[in-house]
């Protein structure tokens, strides 16, 4: 199991929606159960902690968190024409372990972000004529890398997905890995597939590693937020909303981070 990918998990279990604000909720009503002089400001921050937990889960806090993480717009697929010359880099977004309707094929299966990332890339290779590096690794230890379940799939769409990096576990580790197999066939120009909320942070690690980055993000949209009764729908805790949530606060703490550490060196 990779160390850093565990950190990070465990960190963002514990600080980000839902673990967060329960974990303060907890505390708080534990406070106020045994400590009665302090019941009253305990009970405030108890109060306050499930209300952050209802907003967190809601798709309005999520797409507005979002918007906040400087996504690149959408291209045209319809727009491109064939390129002379580059490739598209296709990020991984995790797997499903225990995936019992793979059992003949490693039991892993690509999580839904995946799916959506993976299907685009292919559907932009097809446009732009160029082939695909798929990276990811399995930062759990175990199954099959993801960069193979995505090239699995790009060729079952018909596309080539040419080169696959199978030992990152992280966003620096894609870029870091996937440099050396681009620069070995000539590549200097990539096409740069990710969820939008995810790519200021990816471009940044790839443009790093001497990359000319046309962002191809991906993953706009949502469950209620056309439907008739969006409006009101988005106001009320979901599933999907949650993991908005959770996605851009994490992206938020992964650019400070590395703005931390670009300003150390």
């Amino acid at each position: 199991m990779h160390p850093h990918w565990l950190l990070s998990t465990l960190v963002v279990t514990l600080l980000l929606p839902p673990g967060g604000p329960l974990v303060l909720a907890l505390l708080a009503g534990t406070v106020a159960w045994r400590v009665p002089r302090w019941r009253r400001p305990a009970g405030r921050v108890l109060g306050i902690a499930l209300i952050a937990a209802w907003v967190a889960a809601t798709p309005w806090c999520g797409r507005l968190l979002a918007s906040w993480t400087h996504p690149a717009p959408p291209l045209r697929l319809d727009a491109l024409r064939p390129q002379g010359e580059g490739a598209v880099v296709l990020l991984g977004g995790s797997r499903k372990l225990a995936a019992r309707e793979y059992a003949g094929q490693g039991a892993t299966a690509l999580s839904g972000p995946s799916l959506e990332r993976t299907v685009y890339a292919a559907r932009l290779a097809r446009a732009a004529h160029l082939p695909v590096l798929a990276t990811g690794g399995a930062p759990e230890g175990n199954g099959v890398p993801e960069a193979e379940l995505m090239r699995r799939l790009v060729a079952d769409m018909g596309q080539d997905a040419r080169w696959i990096e199978t030992r990152s576990a992280t966003t620096e580790e894609n870029a870091a890995f996937s440099a050396p197999m681009l620069r070995a066939a000539g590549i200097r120009r990539i096409y740069l597939v990710t969820h939008y909320w995810h790519m200021a942070r990816a471009r940044r690690y790839f443009e790093g590693q001497g990359f000319t980055v046309t962002p191809a993000p991906c993953g706009w949209g949502g469950e209620v937020e056309e439907s008739p009764a969006g409006g009101i729908l988005s106001l009320l805790p979901r599933t999907d909303g949650l993991m908005l949530t959770r996605f851009a606060l994490r992206e938020a703490l992964g650019q400070l981070w590395l703005s931390i550490r670009q300003g150390i060196r």
